[in-house]
């Protein structure tokens, strides 16, 4: 059973130790998807999180400083809707840990961080899981383009910080 209480939630740019585990599993869950996206570019994206004080910044949860899960904010997460920020991104629960809360638990912390940088809203696009942010309190808003295929739609949903 994971207790999440056993868990440490910390900046990449603290344990940069882990980027290329976030990488990855970004690599491996959305970029080989995108045309064009290549391993050495997310690198690049990555890395840009582990500078400066401000956004974009990346968390990871370790386990018995093991890597189990990451989450990201970032101040624009898709060009058709440049007018909203900031945006929740990368939410990725290593599978042997998933179904039990980390997600929710890795939300809420990047929820609590939007909110005390001082954001009222926080904003994300999916379009694989829909009903999980559904269930957790997200309001669907409006569709955009899915990036992995310009084909279809991604849902679009929003979160007052409360």
């Amino acid at each position: 059973m994971l207790r999440l209480n056993d868990l440490d939630i910390c900046l990449l740019k603290d344990k940069p130790k882990f980027l290329n585990i976030c990488v990855q599993w970004s690599y491996d869950e959305w970029g080989k998807h995108v045309e064009g996206c290549t391993l050495s570019e997310m690198k690049k994206t990555y890395v840009s999180r582990l500078t400066g004080d401000g956004l974009p910044l990346m968390w990871i949860a370790l386990k018995d400083d093991v890597a189990v899960g990451m989450v990201g904010l970032k101040k624009h997460g898709h060009s058709e809707r440049e007018n909203l920020s900031p945006w929740l991104s990368s939410l990725y629960v290593d599978e042997q840990y998933r179904g039990r809360g980390l997600g929710q638990f890795l939300i809420e912390h990047t929820k609590q961080q939007a909110k005390i940088m001082g954001y009222r809203n926080i904003h994300l696009y999916t379009s694989v899981s829909s009903s999980f942010y559904t269930h957790n309190g997200w309001e669907h808003i409006g569709y955009v383009t899915d990036p992995m295929n310009t084909k279809r739609k991604a849902a679009l949903y929003a979160q007052e910080l409360s």
